[in-house]
């Protein structure tokens, strides 16, 4: 074996070519255990090293900022102004078509009630009653045994803006009206004028040629 005392009788490549292969024999050690227990205890001293390098590792790395990332003041006043944005444009269209459906819903009603006082009048021969009031924002419809009797409110978005035909010059136009529908007789000629709070119109009438409910 050479020493590193002898090196320097060598040259400069004779002396790393010794170096080299001196280390090589180092890493070929192995080292030898007397007994089972005393290869544990090794394994286990160098599995030891091993978690505590990865411990003083883990401490001495920065923590990662990018998961502990939160909302800023700034960002959450942005998002708040542009929702409040959105809400304030979109808001007019969204009560004007709540307006129109609640506009629609209550003119289908309608015509349901009349088409069924019809129909009823016709099929089971008995006289039915149409009642409309203004000043209570009601239909009613009822047969002359009292059977059928259903009533309908429009409630406070809707109202009943006028009856046709015209009254009498001595009724006045909010005054309840009433019309009687007689088994195979002429069907009356009604028209109800419903109207919402901001003007939306909507007119339920039965068409005196075909004896059918119409809304439009």
């Amino acid at each position: 074996m050479v020493f590193y005392s002898e090196l320097a009788d060598f040259s400069r490549c004779e002396r790393s070519a010794l170096l080299r292969r001196k280390r090589k024999r180092a890493h070929l050690i192995v080292p030898t255990y007397s007994n089972r227990w005393a290869r544990f205890r090794h394994l286990r001293e160098e599995d030891r090293g091993i978690r505590s390098l990865a411990c003083v590792n883990q401490r001495s790395q920065p923590p990662d900022r990018s998961s502990q990332r939160g909302v800023t003041l700034i960002e959450m006043m942005i998002v708040v102004t542009l929702v409040a944005l959105i809400a304030g444009i979109s808001y007019p269209s969204v009560a004007s078509g709540l307006e129109t459906l609640r506009l629609r819903s209550a003119s289908d009603s309608i015509v349901s009630l009349l088409n069924t006082a019809l129909d009823r009048a016709d099929r089971r021969q008995q006289a039915v009653e149409i009642w409309i009031s203004p000043t209570e924002n009601a239909i009613a419809a009822r047969s002359a045994d009292n059977v059928f009797n259903r009533r309908i409110d429009l409630g406070d978005r809707v109202h009943i803006a006028s009856i046709l035909p015209a009254p009498a010059s001595e009724v006045s136009p909010t005054e309840s009206r009433e019309f009687i529908v007689y088994p195979g007789g002429a069907v009356p000629r009604i028209t109800i004028a419903l109207a919402t709070g901001d003007g939306r119109k909507r007119t339920v009438r039965i068409d005196p040629i075909t004896g059918v409910p119409l809304a439009k």
